[in-house]
């Protein structure tokens, strides 16, 4: 297990970061296993489907890849070219951090500004799914919340230390 180090004030922020993951993890995850079995027991065994399976699943889709940003921004555990970053001299790997932070910041504060005109639209116009009367505003605004929180993490990036066990650390 790793331990991540905050600041007092930003420890509020990882605990929403860690709720949002959770939210992921605990409901998104487990609802698409479980609409998935069902959809492939009933076209299976039942030649029949369920017609709108396909458009949920996309939409907890969403809720469980940005639910994660958050909380992986904030750990420190995006994808990143350790052969080169780990055999930079340490002012480069400043400068790659800061930039990074920035065009992070830049790019999850686009996406969360973006939401909030999405969400206003699909209450406005009552967005719903094809298939099934499901409202979309929800999922843009879990989007919107998570981009918001993703750009918050790149903020407060410097502020952050994160200690890995040694199996867990990069090679």
């Amino acid at each position: 297990m790793e331990t991540v180090s905050v600041p007092p004030r930003l420890s509020l922020m990882l605990g929403v970061c860690r709720a949002m993951h959770a939210l992921g993890v605990w409901v998104g995850l487990p609802a698409m296993v479980l609409l998935v079995s069902v959809d492939v027991v009933l076209r299976y065994f039942f030649a029949s489907a369920i017609i709108w399976s396909q458009e949920i699943n996309t939409l907890l889709l969403l809720v469980v890849l940005s639910a994660g940003l958050p909380l992986a921004t904030a750990t420190r555990r995006h994808i990143r070219m350790e052969l080169f970053y780990e055999r930079m001299a340490r002012p480069a790997q400043i400068a790659v951090d800061l930039l990074t932070a920035a065009i992070g910041v830049a790019v999850a504060g686009m996406l969360a500004w973006q939401s909030v005109s999405d969400v206003r639209e699909a209450v406005r116009y009552g967005d719903r799914a094809d298939f099934i009367p499901v409202p979309l505003w929800p999922f843009h605004a879990v989007f919107g919340i998570a981009a918001l929180l993703t750009a918050l993490a790149f903020l407060a990036a410097p502020f952050v230390r994160v200690q890995r066990p040694l199996e867990d650390a990069p090679t």
